[in-house]
């Protein structure tokens, strides 16, 4: 009769830094210093410091055999019923995350055979997570329709919504072949074909910057024709999520600039509406055209539902039958208004 010698574990991260939201792969290897003999029913519970948990995507790999439970999100992994050859090792790996900046140490409890607990004192690594930038851009020039040889103005604002300061900002402008560069407030650019790039001042955690830039429209372009200008924000400090550094404006060639009326209606009242409840909407206007409004004024009109009796409105409409009018009067470039009814 042999006396079977326990198994032991040792375990490591890598990498053993991650910026926040990044991933590091954990390795278990457990070991059998037994020369003939296979240690079979291996187990093994590992529960991580608070604030690390499994990646959305843990890509277990197990050579160890037996099963693995590493839910996407739990704070932990657990290998039941696994193998380890006579003098060999087998190895389970998982990858997991952290959203919080700290230094987490992750001891894991005894590795265990049907043969009995762990030969070695539990495995312990460490993961250390660092703060990150996150850079979002937004680009607009707040109109919708423009004209052949306009004079428009984009406006960028860059914004770190990270935990650390945004090192090495370079901000590209790519410039279609129907505008033309005139002059910014975002520095001098560099300039490599129709990517024109500024490199902008570090950005500190929370803070938000904005530049603009002057460009001309192509002459004799075909109404309908689309000018997309779009815009990309990078920085050297650690930053996985990239999915807000980058933006386009597009706006729609017109022959003449006309007004461009647009109005939306809402209301705040809880739903369900009971029998005899006073519901108030509010109206909302706008002019988001390149020329003001001609002739007579704008009229809005509001169509009252059969099941609705109106009570009032400010400023006070005209009701014929179940229509309500309202004249605004002529609206100009970016003027609004509001009605409540």
């Amino acid at each position: 009769c042999r006396i079977l010698q326990l198994p032991s574990m040792t375990k490591a991260f890598s990498p053993t830094t991650i910026p926040a939201g990044g991933t590091s792969t954990l390795t278990f290897t457990l070991s059998n210093p037994n020369v003939l003999d296979a240690l079979s029913g291996t187990a093994f519970t590992d529960i991580y410091p608070t604030n690390v948990v499994n990646d959305a995507a843990p890509a277990v790999n197990n050579s160890c055999g037996g099963s693995v439970t590493a839910t996407p999100g739990d704070g932990g992994i657990s290998l039941v019923g696994g193998s380890i050859p006579a003098n060999g090792s087998c190895t389970v790996t998982v990858n997991v995350t952290s959203d919080t900046v700290g230094t987490y140490n992750n001891t894991s409890g005894n590795v265990s055979s049907i043969y009995g607990g762990s030969g070695s004192t539990p495995a312990t690594s460490t993961l250390g997570v660092t703060g990150v930038a996150d850079l979002g851009v937004t680009k607009t020039d707040g109109i919708l329709t423009v004209v052949s040889s306009q004079t428009v103005t984009y406006t960028l604002t860059v914004t770190n919504t990270g935990t650390v300061t945004a090192t090495g900002i370079a901000l590209k402008d790519t410039i279609p072949s129907n505008l033309t560069y005139n002059s910014g407030t975002c520095g001098t650019p560099s300039i490599n074909g129709a990517i024109y790039t500024f490199t902008l001042a570090d950005l500190a955690a929370g803070a938000s910057t904005n530049c603009t830039v002057t460009m001309t429209v192509a002459g004799s372009l075909s109404d309908g024709t689309l000018i997309s200008n779009y815009a990309r924000v990078t920085t050297t400090a650690a930053e996985p999520n990239i999915t807000n550094n980058e933006m386009s404006d597009i706006d729609t060639v017109q022959s003449t600039m006309v007004p461009d009326l647009q109005v939306t209606k809402t209301h705040s009242h809880a739903t369900p509406l009971l029998a005899g409840d006073t519901i108030t909407y509010t109206i909302a206007y706008t002019n988001a055209g390149q020329a003001a409004t001609t002739g007579t004024g704008v009229v809005i009109t509001d169509n009252l539902p059969s099941n609705a009796s109106y009570v009032s409105s400010n400023p006070a409409g005209t009701l014929v039958g179940s229509t309500l009018t309202w004249n605004v009067g002529n609206l100009g470039i970016g003027a609004s208004g509001s009605i409540e009814v």
